[in-house]
């Protein structure tokens, strides 16, 4: 394992680099800077995509003008590309700009360096010094019979010295060439010779093919000796690709953790399946799990794709119509080939994506919730076993334990109380995925009198229709085995099908009890079987309907809320 270089720490905007900070991402933007609204749509994409520092062109005061307006309506630090005009530099910096990109030895002599680097230190703004291979100095050629590494790192030791001399030393150094090897060498050499961070990439590396396999060839080279502190694959085409690049980059390298790491196949003849979409698809899905640290294999032969993916968190293969989900090597499930991607989607969107909190009481993980002393005797006793943030939906999910019952219109209240007192600022739905603990005393027959209201409670969440087929029907119980008698209608036959789901997924996650449901349409229902269930429905039907019909207003709320913050989204987008 190699060990990073422990440059200078320098700050741009809120991004710190430099000092064994992570490599940060950066790329630039190809809109003309003074389209403020073309320029702001890039950066927002490259936000989402993931890149942490962006560089905009400033060849006019137009553009430099343009920074204040840009800096409004985007999230990660704004660097200036600067070429000979010195005004642009110091107009750049007094619109917001986070960072500057100059060569020293281009801007018009030392005055103008000098009022470049005082703008610079009155602002903190910090100052990357470029060096190209293409505008290497003619002397630098001539001196060593061409454009070098050594006469590369001459050119950068200079600019940096011009800084220095002013005492500044709020620097970012970069050696760009489009020659990988004299790139890298470029760099190791530099990187004896000074402290400060180091921006990295190979340029003019090509179109999204060349291009990628000489930054990766580059970029590992120089990144695996401990060199850089912030890096950029320069591609010809959308700058949204170069993110994907650089974070595959990183990750390969160790230098990044998160997101999916997609392993595949090389197919041969043992390929029973169309593998080569499959795993285009399998990429472009897991970019939708940035918050997951995986190996995820797309394998093409259901005979050796479990062995072959047994170093892959989770996996599928494919094969003469049917597929296989695998973890860690086991074979978990078989399903149908054309179901493969949907399962394997599933699986990502349950995997846990954790802030550990091993089994704490809940009042210690939530101390500052305001509850009436009911409402707390009923969670006092409940342990939290882990949190869950899912960001793209906006939904925090509290897993919890208990050794008791607790009502599902107890638990909606206590999502709610979360809701309004921690998150009140922003709307985050609170969703709790309990599990019990009980006594024996809590077969299935007893369970299902005492908890049947919260299942229609939670069943009233899913329609009024699903709500009222169990509602009035009845049902009898016999060893592991729930009856449901429900009058011979459409409707009651067509939610069949859900209720059996229902009730057999919440009692087996819920209770870890194994009940099978099955179904007696009669013309006529026995009521004495009403009698036999004991557990007073019709009295507390009113309250059910009432609690649950609150549930029903919040969702209107929730999917108002989402549909604003996807208008707005857009509008930002616009």
């Amino acid at each position: 394992m190699y060990t990073r270089n422990q440059t200078r720490v320098i700050s741009i905007g809120d991004v710190k680099i430099g000092g064994g900070n992570p490599v940060a991402i950066q790329s630039m933007t190809n809109t003309k800077t003074e389209n403020v609204e073309e320029t702001v749509k890039q950066i927002l994409a490259l936000e989402k995509a993931g890149c942490q520092i962006i560089r905009c062109t400033v060849p006019t005061m137009k553009a430099a003008e343009a920074f204040t307006e840009i800096k409004k309506q985007i999230h990660i630090p704004l660097v200036a590309d600067i070429h000979f005009d010195y005004k642009l530099a110091i107009a750049a910096m007094e619109h917001g700009a986070d960072k500057i990109r100059i060569n020293p030895g281009n801007i018009g002599g030392e005055e103008n360096i000098r009022k470049v680097v005082e703008t610079a230190k009155k602002y903190h703004v910090p100052i990357r010094v470029g060096v190209n291979s293409g505008s290497l100095e003619k002397p630098l050629v001539k001196k060593y019979n061409g454009v070098t590494a050594q006469g590369l790192v001459e050119s950068a030791l200079d600019k940096v010295a011009m800084l220095e001399k002013y005492d500044f030393h709020d620097m970012v150094v970069s050696i760009k060439s489009s020659d990988v090897l004299m790139c890298a060498e470029a760099y190791r050499l530099v990187a004896d010779k000074i402290n400060y961070p180091l921006h990295v990439g190979i340029t003019e590396a090509g179109t999204v093919f060349s291009g990628n396999i000489k930054s990766a060839v580059g970029l590992g080279i120089i990144l695996n000796q401990g060199i850089g502190d912030t890096i950029r694959v320069s591609l010809t085409g959308d700058p949204v690709n170069e993110i994907a690049s650089a974070k595959l980059i990183l990750k390969t390298l160790g230098l990044r953790s998160g997101g999916i790491e997609v392993v595949s196949c090389p197919t041969c003849g043992r390929t029973n399946i169309d593998l080569i979409p499959l795993a285009n698809q399998v990429e472009t899905m897991a970019a939708d799990f940035e918050n997951l640290n995986l190996k995820v294999a797309v394998m093409g032969c259901v005979v050796n794709g479990p062995g072959e993916a047994k170093e892959a968190d989770v996996g599928i293969a494919g094969g003469n119509g049917e597929g296989l989900l695998i973890k860690k090597g086991e074979v978990i499930r078989k399903v149908p080939e054309d179901q493969l991607l949907d399962t394997l989607r599933y699986e990502l969107e349950h995997w846990v994506n954790k802030m550990e909190v091993t089994t704490k009481p809940f009042f210690s993980v939530f101390p500052d919730l305001k509850v009436s002393d009911d409402v707390r005797s009923l969670f006092e006793d409940a342990n939290i076993r882990e949190i869950t943030l899912k960001k793209k939906e906006n939904t925090l999910k509290i897993s919890f334990q208990c050794d008791h019952l607790i009502s599902r219109v107890d638990t909606w209240r206590m999502e709610r109380t979360i809701r309004e007192q921690l998150f009140s600022k922003r709307f985050v739905k609170i969703r709790f995925q309990e599990s019990y603990h009980l006594s024996e005393q809590y077969n299935l027959k007893y369970l299902m009198e005492h908890y049947m209201k919260s299942f229609l409670f939670e069943l009233k969440g899913k329609g009024e229709v699903i709500f009222n087929v169990v509602r009035k029907g009845d049902y009898r119980i016999e060893d592991d085995v729930i009856t449901f008698y429900f009058e011979d209608t459409f409707v009651n036959r067509n939610k069949a099908p859900e209720i059996k789901e229902f009730f057999e997924m919440i009692l087996k996650e819920r209770f870890s009890i194994d009940a099978k449901v099955g179904f007696d349409f009669s013309k006529t229902i026995d009521r004495s079987l009403k009698m036999e269930s004991d557990y007073r429905l019709q009295q507390e039907i009113h309250t059910i309907v009432e609690h649950a019909d609150i549930v029903e207003k919040e969702q209107k709320e929730e999917k108002k809320a989402r549909k604003e913050s996807s208008c707005n989204e857009k509008r930002a987008y616009v």
